[in-house]
């Protein structure tokens, strides 16, 4: 009892010596909230401190970035500009492709007309070359006449009415070398007759008293035929040595030359026809057959001097 007397003393003493313990109480906890607060405030400042060199790192790498974006953006240009470069060159490529295919074009072109140029010259050859073999063949026919010449000439009695102007003045049926080249030459003429016509042509031209007018203008135009052909037969093989031009110009003259013999051959056939047929009355009047075969005359002679301006061109054309 004493004790719990003495112990309320006590407490009473302390309490009268401490009156505004409530009050200190708060205002410990208000000082201690300051204190709080303060040391928030120096941590946020510290904070706000702390926050500089982070921002400065920002800025640094946003300006390390805006660096690289503007490197990026010039290399994107430079990207541009050789891909611009690029497609120019792939458009001079285009371009160059463009020309090469049209020089290839052009190329073609010409090799298809030196092939049809070509094709063109074979053909003129192959028909030039025939004709020659032709006019050669026909010429060694009326070398084969002479050669098998009956001792009456085939009954061409004409042949003993001609005789040369010029010493030993021999007669055509003779057998010197000038008297055969005429025959020969007068064979080529009426080659297109048999043994039997060439007796009756012969007889006609007698009756007619026109023996020498048709032989000789006759003979000549064979002669130019003849030489021709002497002419153009060993070099045949030669021939690709000419131009187009020449070949064509060749074979044209040629065949003129050769249609000259035709055309007077004909006309010597169809007068023994006509004679045969007593065409205006020409069997029965020597008259009216020595004008019809004065007529003929005039026409081989035509054809005579044609066939020797045509040797003349022919011979014109060299080079081969």
């Amino acid at each position: 009892m004493k004790y719990n007397i003495i112990v309320s003393l006590f407490v009473f003493l302390f309490l009268a010596c401490n009156p505004d313990f409530n009050t200190n109480q708060k205002d410990i906890k208000y000082h201690s909230s300051k204190k709080g607060l303060k040391s928030n405030k120096k941590r946020i400042k510290s904070n706000k401190k702390g926050l500089s060199p982070k921002t400065e790192i920002n800025q640094k790498n946003q300006e390390v970035a805006n660096q690289n974006q503007e490197v990026a953006n010039q290399n994107q240009e430079v990207a541009n500009q050789n891909q611009e470069v690029v497609d120019q060159n792939q458009e001079v490529v285009d371009q160059n492709q463009e020309v090469a295919d049209q020089n290839q074009e052009v190329a073609d072109q010409n090799q298809e007309v030196a092939d049809q140029n070509q094709r063109k010259k074979n053909m003129l050859l192959n028909d030039l070359r025939n004709l020659i073999e032709k006019a050669n063949a026909d010429k060694e026919k009326y070398e084969k006449r002479l050669k098998e010449e009956p001792t009456d000439q085939y009954g061409i009695w004409a042949f003993k009415r001609l005789r040369w102007h010029e010493e030993p003045r021999e007669t055509v049926s003779d057998n010197s070398e000038r008297s055969k080249a005429y025959r020969k030459l007068t064979y080529g003429i009426l080659n297109d007759m048999d043994t039997s016509e060439l007796k009756k042509f012969s007889e006609i031209i007698i009756l007619a008293n026109e023996v020498e007018g048709i032989f000789n203008t006759s003979s000549a135009l064979g002669g130019n035929i003849d030489y021709v052909i002497i002419h153009l037969y060993p070099k045949k093989d030669n021939l690709d040595k000419l131009g187009i031009s020449d070949l064509e110009n060749l074979k044209d003259l040629f065949e003129k030359l050769l249609s000259t013999k035709a055309i007077v051959s004909k006309m010597l056939k169809q007068l023994l026809l006509d004679y045969q047929d007593n065409k205006n009355s020409i069997q029965t009047d020597t008259t009216k057959l020595k004008l019809h075969v004065e007529e003929i005359i005039k026409q081989i002679e035509e054809n005579q001097e044609e066939a020797e301006k045509l040797k003349s061109d022919i011979l014109s054309i060299k080079n081969f």
